[in-house]
């Protein structure tokens, strides 16, 4: 019996380790792309009162940020991404929905901004580590940038 458990753990044990190894790029490559955003609306202590913000998310208004953004994405999630890495990072980068180097790059450096793998690919840690702008409700303007709660 005891041959079987050692067996067992020698034929298990390599793959264990392998998706430990690997984690990282093979879980964000399984994901679906973060093709549009969702509003969140916020009520604040002091005026306006109502705020609102955007985040990546796999479908307009689904609220599922576990997805990914890499070069060559496009699209309303790659708009959002870009707002913020502008708004709230100070990037200079073309605001395009296009994903290319530009973005990748600046993926990289707020990767490194806040001690991510800088792989340049936008997947949920990433997502839930930056800060978004924020948006008075009333008038749409940009209020300032905020960690999501």
């Amino acid at each position: 019996m005891a041959i079987r458990r050692w067996l067992a753990m020698l034929l298990v044990l390599p793959g264990i380790i392998g998706g430990v190894l690997v984690g990282s790029s093979g879980t964000a490559s399984a994901l679906p792309p973060c093709n549009n955003n969702t509003v969140h609306y916020l009520s604040e202590p002091a005026p306006p009162y109502y705020s609102r913000y955007y985040q990546p998310t796999t479908e307009l208004y689904s609220g599922d940020t576990n997805c990914v953004l890499a070069t060559g994405s496009s699209g309303g999630g790659v708009f959002t991404l870009q707002d913020s890495l502008i708004r709230c990072y100070h990037q200079n980068i073309t605001f395009d929905g296009m994903y290319g180097p530009q973005t990748r790059q600046a993926v990289i450096n707020v990767q490194n901004f806040h001690h991510l793998t800088p792989d340049g690919v936008f997947g949920p840690l990433t997502n839930n580590t930056m800060v978004w702008p924020k948006y008075k409700a009333d008038t749409g303007d940009f209020w300032y940038c905020w960690w999501l709660p």
